[in-house]
């Protein structure tokens, strides 16, 4: 419950919230060392929290995971042949990703949506931050890949790579961003729609936010 969460203090238990319940409040106790994945699935790495999703369709995380200020460090999510990929998969109108950081991530999507934190999010992730490196074919970004929710007061930084669409904090985005930031290096392989901020924005808000990415298509150069 909000009152009474979930308690997620290693890397093992940050990997059965999908089992535990994407309903459910959990709240990170302890900085969380997560080096080991990059040997888990075969060299895959971390599931993603929630199924592999048609965008709009299949299970969401709908509850609340509070990072507590807490580090979460050396993920490796390596899923070339999955859509929507991140320490979460997808976040529901719902659901709430707050206070978190994750370090040093390494996160590999296919042709939709990868993002450090959430791979598509139409919640609220707020007080959060990534470092790292990030890479998919569309909709790549630091923090998140694809937003259609509330993002505020969050930052991203590290290097993002992509065919066609990327951010330094999120890839595509139709949702609204707030007091947020990205220090990135943003590069495309193909012919990049790309942003030191958000790779594509579809008129949606933004507001008091900060840059100091660069960006590069390698295809022009």
């Amino acid at each position: 419950t909000s009152s009474s969460p979930y308690e997620v203090g290693n890397v093992d238990q940050l990997q059965c919230i999908k089992n535990q319940g994407l309903d459910a409040n959990y709240r990170v106790v302890s900085d969380i060392d997560a080096s080991e994945t990059g040997d888990w699935n075969d060299g895959k790495g971390f599931e993603p929290i929630g199924d592999e999703i048609t965008f709009g369709n299949g299970p969401q995380f709908n509850g609340t995971f509070e990072g507590a200020g807490h580090d979460i460090t050396g993920l490796t999510i390596n899923r070339q042949d999955e859509d929507a990929v991140g320490l979460f998969r997808s976040v529901g109108s719902p659901g709430t990703v707050l206070d978190v950081s994750v370090g040093d991530v390494y996160a590999r999507g296919d042709d939709f949506a990868t993002g450090g934190l959430v791979g598509e999010n139409d919640g609220t992730v707020h007080d959060s931050s990534v470092s790292g490196n990030l890479t998919g074919d569309s909709e790549v970004g630091g923090l998140i890949g694809r937003n259609e929710g509330t993002v505020r007061n969050s930052s991203a930084s590290g290097n993002i790579t992509a065919v066609t669409t990327a951010g330094g904090l999120i890839g595509g985005n139709a949702g609204t961003v707030r007091e947020s930031s990205a220090s990135a290096r943003v590069t495309g392989s193909g012919s990049l729609l790309g942003g030191g901020l958000v790779g594509f924005n579809r008129e949606s808000k933004i507001q008091n936010a900060s840059i100091s990415s660069n960006v590069n298509d390698i295809s022009s150069s």
